[in-house]
Order: structure tokens, then C-alpha cells, then sequence
């Protein structure tokens, strides 16, 4: 067994995709200029599971990076006991935002898992539609 755990989203990847679904907002500007396209945000989660910090690594603007960091900051992992460690893990987390009315080129979820030199990164990837 390892010693530090990554924190997961409870319920797996598909609860996370039906978390994301039911929270995220499709931003009145991004509509307005029907932008569409992919938010990637870094978020720290602390060893309770707690989204303690985000920040945007590749945005779209027109309020999409916002709401992005918003659904994230609102999320909670299941958190693990580190043996008195205060362990802060890094996930990138990217949410898509699609157009009403046009299809998706691919409406699959898909799930990257990254590791680097000495710190382990977690990429996750939906789409969402509003309709």
C-alpha cells in the first residue's frame, strides 16, 4: 500500500462528470460570442479532501475560467490520514464548455493519470453540454 495517496472523487470519475453536469453554468457572455472550448484548472486539495485553491493553467475568458474555478472550488475528495502529515495534492481538472445545439465532437469522459518527478498530477477531462 502507498504511503500518500492521491485523493479521489468519490464515487469515481462518472460522479465527478454528474457533479460537474449538475453545477456548472454556461456563462451568458461565452453565449453571447459562442465561445466554446476547453477551462484547465490546478486545484490544491488538502489531506481532508478540501478544494483549498485554484488556479486557471489554460482558459478561455468571456466568464468560462471563472465558472470553471468555480464548479472545481466546490468539489470534495475523499481525504486520507497521512501520519500527521499535512499533505496538499495538485489536480488538473479540465471542464468544456459546448455550444447548445451543436454536437460534441466526443462526447466521451475520458481520465489521464500523469505522474512527474516528485510531485503526482491528476488530469481529469469532461465535457459538458447545456441544453
Amino acid at each position: 500500500e502507498q504511503f500518500v495517496k492521491s485523493p479521489a472523487y468519490p464515487g469515481g470519475a462518472k460522479a465527478m462528470e454528474n457533479f460537474v453536469r449538475e453545477q456548472l453554468k454556461y456563462p451568458e457572455e461565452a453565449l453571447r460570442m459562442k465561445i466554446s472550448g476547453a477551462v484547465s484548472i490546478i486545484a490544491d486539495i488538502d489531506y481532508k479532501g478540501n478544494v483549498i485553491k485554484t488556479n486557471v493553467k489554460k482558459g478561455l475568458g468571456f466568464g468560462c475560467d471563472e465558472e470553471a474555478a468555480r464548479v472545481v472550488a466546490l468539489m470534495k475528495f475523499e481525504g486520507h490520514r497521512y501520519r500527521g502529515l499535512h499533505v496538499v495534492f495538485h489536480k488538473t481538472i479540465n471542464l468544456h464548455f459546448q455550444l447548445p445545439g451543436v454536437k460534441p465532437v466526443d462526447p466521451s469522459v475520458s481520465y489521464t493519470y500523469t505522474e512527474t518527478n516528485k510531485s503526482t498530477e491528476t488530469v481529469y477531462t469532461y465535457k459538458i453540454t447545456t441544453g
